[in-house]
């Protein structure tokens, strides 16, 4: 998959994938629409997914994904849709969603493990 880098978009929703995420993903560099949502995805959200500049929506939501957002999301400037709901990500939510994503519409994070000040997020989006 990592070879496909003329790909727009990949649905793989709604299967019953395990393991982790490949981080090839990334090299899909054209990649502008990633579903993985409903399945049974776990471990760490891959730091080179900061690479899909053109990534306008990004479902993730459903799986056991763990740890934290990685910094490099903040390279995803094109991004509309994020929704992380339903996993076990384990920090506090951070303060850059506000700042790096300008074009963000949907932003979904309910039931995981997210901690930090609401007020402070508020404050910057």
């Amino acid at each position: 998959m990592g070879y496909m880098r003329k790909l727009e978009t990949i649905d793989l929703s709604w299967n019953s994938l395990i393991g982790s995420i490949p981080s090839s993903i990334s090299n899909c560099s054209s990649l502008s629409f990633l579903n993985l949502g409903h399945n049974d995805l776990s471990g760490a959200i891959p730091k080179s997914f900061g690479r899909l500049k053109w990534l306008h929506s990004l479902y993730l939501n459903k799986n056991k994904l763990s740890g934290e957002l990685p910094l490099s999301f903040q390279n995803m400037s094109s991004l509309e849709i994020l929704d992380l709901s339903y996993n076990r990500l384990s920090c506090d939510i951070p303060t850059w969603i506000g700042t790096a994503f300008s074009s963000l519409t949907v932003l979904k994070l309910r039931s995981n493990a997210f901690s930090g000040g609401l007020l402070k997020l508020l404050k910057i989006i």
